[in-house]
């Protein structure tokens, strides 16, 4: 008998837990994968949002130049009241669990980005995870393009941001932590990465250095480029980080996965260069410590090193040769960073390193007797001390490379 009701308690339960409370219909709903967010000339939020076409997805009805992807723009005084007009104008709600990319265009972020995330702040259905950028130039365009090299361009952007650190060109920015660092300002700025949009022909001039293809068989293509960091003071932005200091951010914030640095080989010749690239993890410490007078940051940095690539024929089988591109490698690293926080603390007394919040983890007491003027008074001060300890592990390769030459040669 005991067995028998057992078994109609867990028939109950299992027919009580099935299906969704919340179910849509997929035809009912408008999922967004990514939303731009831009200002108009009559100063209203002009938001346009991408979505996947579903009938597209489905393998039977794909074609090869389907568009897989839909993008609109819509406007109101609001967020809230442009996403009210999209619904008005699409016929279904949308549904946000699945954004994956919030870009604002530049013009926007330096008007301050509250208004504009006030809706997203507060949607129970926005995943935190959603990563967050900063436009040179409109959002609209970026979300309006479809580059030939994928098929749904959010997910091409989803990647580029996501990996971005591991080219260590620009930082990768969730929502969460983008939020996070705007409700509590005083420890830490916030910053995002910066993404343009170039066409074929300006991409090849100004990052490849040649000139595009122009026969009449040419297909160009817009690109999307992520380089650099934008740096905001409370919800504005106020400048820009270039790639070496956008790398020197990189190093303190411990969001540095891979990087590669290129050295000058010992000799006098100019044009020799070695690479050295980031090899395993990168092992980074920061002390900050106040007594009233200068504050001291201390910043430790430890990681491997492999030889990737030569310019030049040289020695490399002496130690003495190693101990020196070691040398050059952590010198480059403490200029990335010294550059980093000379423009952003010393220049816009704004702490993107989040040095307030490592003081106030460890020296709360004294955090909280100043850091109203943290920031702008006695970061400015502080004196850095770097020391970075990089060790080449491999280079066999390099050394019976034909084009390196050995003492007997």
């Amino acid at each position: 008998m005991i067995k028998l009701i057992q078994v109609f308690i867990c028939i109950f339960l299992t027919m009580s837990l099935s299906g969704c409370w919340n179910l849509r219909e997929s035809n009912m709903v408008d999922y967004a994968l990514a939303v731009g967010i831009d200002m108009n000339e009559r100063g209203e939020v002009v938001i346009t949002v991408q979505s996947p076409v579903l009938e597209a997805l489905k393998p039977q009805t794909t074609s090869s130049g389907e568009d897989k992807s839909k993008s609109l723009s819509v406007s109101g005084k609001t967020t809230f009241e442009a996403v009210r007009e999209y619904v008005k104008i699409m016929g279904v709600k949308v549904f946000w669990s699945h954004l994956k990319i919030i870009l604002i265009s530049e013009k926007a972020a330096k008007n301050g980005v509250q208004e504009y995330f006030e809706f997203f702040f507060t949607d129970p259905e926005l995943r935190n995870t959603a990563l967050v950028a900063v436009v040179k130039g409109r959002a609209k365009d970026i979300l309006e393009t479809k580059p030939d090299i994928t098929s749904m361009s959010a997910k091409l952007l989803h990647n580029q941001f996501k990996y971005s650190p591991i080219e260590a060109e620009a930082p990768s920015v969730s929502f969460n932590e983008f939020t996070y660092n705007l409700s509590h300002p005083k420890g830490g700025q916030p910053y995002l990465p910066i993404i343009k949009m170039y066409e074929q022909k300006d991409y090849d001039e100004e990052k490849v250095g040649i000139k595009s293809y122009q026969g009449k068989d040419s297909k160009q293509s817009n690109l999307f480029f992520v380089e650099g960091t934008a740096v905001f003071r409370e919800t504005k932005m106020i400048g820009t980080l270039n790639k070496r200091e956008t790398r020197g951010l990189l190093w303190v914030t411990n969001e540095m996965k891979s990087a590669v640095v290129r050295v000058p080989c010992m000799d006098e010749n100019k044009d020799c260069y070695v690479t050295l690239e980031v090899s395993g993890k990168i092992h980074r410490k920061a002390n900050v410590s106040y007594d009233g007078d200068i504050p001291i940051i201390k910043i430790n940095i430890k990681t491997n090193l492999d030889i990737a690539d030569l310019t030049n024929q040289f020695k490399v089988i002496d130690q003495r040769y190693l101990s020196y591109l070691e040398e050059q490698f952590a010198a480059t690293v403490r200029s990335e960073i010294e550059a980093s926080f000379k423009k952003t603390a010393m220049d816009w007394k704004v702490d993107i390193f989040s040095f307030g919040n490592t003081l106030d983890d460890r020296h709360p007491r004294v955090w909280s007797a100043i850091e109203d003027k943290w920031s702008r008074q006695i970061l400015p001060e502080a004196k850095l001390d770097i020391t970075v300890n990089a060790k080449i592990r491999r280079r066999g390769r390099i050394l019976y490379s034909p084009w390196v030459k050995t003492e007997e040669d």
